[in-house]
């Protein structure tokens, strides 16, 4: 499977970093893991509050890093699980938006910690987006990432793993290998290239 995203600009790309992460009172040195998924519960969402609640707990005071939980799954739910956790000024919910790549933008790391996933159109345009992401072995598209250009946990209830992944995203050095994983990757999960292989093996078949 292949995906398409938009021509965006350094300038855009800065202008949207800009105005969202201001929203949500993030500074440049902090980073930001968005989830976006709308189904919250398959999509490993009350286990990755939980697991971010550990992370925060570890790095607070020192950073004000921020779980950005976007869909249009019910939230309240998991407002409380975040505020229960210590973490409710650290999770920010926001409803499905009509520009997901604008958050993208704002964004240093995906995570989607699937319970079951084929293969997750996030974790691809993420990819394209050239963001480092998380998810796990219930996913498709984790034999993509699997390769420096993500982390990879066998469950959404593999905390400690979870935990260490939180930390490797939010190092500025294991994100630009990663960072430069993706940029490697982003034609492989192009539209453009699952064109070129089937008109390949059309022609092939032609013959």
């Amino acid at each position: 499977c292949g995906v398409e995203i938009p021509s965006i600009s350094r300038e855009e790309r800065q202008s949207n970093r800009n105005r969202w992460r201001r929203k949500w009172n993030v500074g440049d040195d902090d980073t930001v893991f968005l989830v976006v998924a709308h189904n919250f519960v398959l999509k490993g969402v009350p286990e990755t509050i939980r697991a971010f609640a550990r992370y925060a707990r570890r790095t607070l005071p020192e950073r004000r890093d921020k779980l950005v939980i976007v869909g249009r799954n019910k939230s309240s739910p998991h407002r409380w699980r975040a505020r229960w956790f210590g973490v409710g000024k650290q999770v920010v919910f926001e409803p499905a938006v009509g520009n997901i790549f604008e958050l993208y933008c704002a964004a240093d790391a995906v995570v989607l910690l699937s319970w079951q996933d084929a293969c997750s159109r996030v974790i691809l345009e993420a990819i394209r987006m050239g963001l480092p992401s998380m998810t796990t072995r219930f996913n498709g598209a984790a034999e993509i990432i699997a390769d420096r250009a993500g982390v990879v946990v066998e469950s959404p209830r593999d905390y400690e793993n979870i935990i260490a992944g939180f930390e490797k995203l939010a190092s500025p050095d294991y994100r630009g290998d990663m960072i430069a994983a993706c940029q490697e990757k982003a034609w492989y999960v192009s539209n453009c290239r699952q064109v070129d292989e089937l008109e390949r093996l059309y022609l092939d078949i032609l013959k």
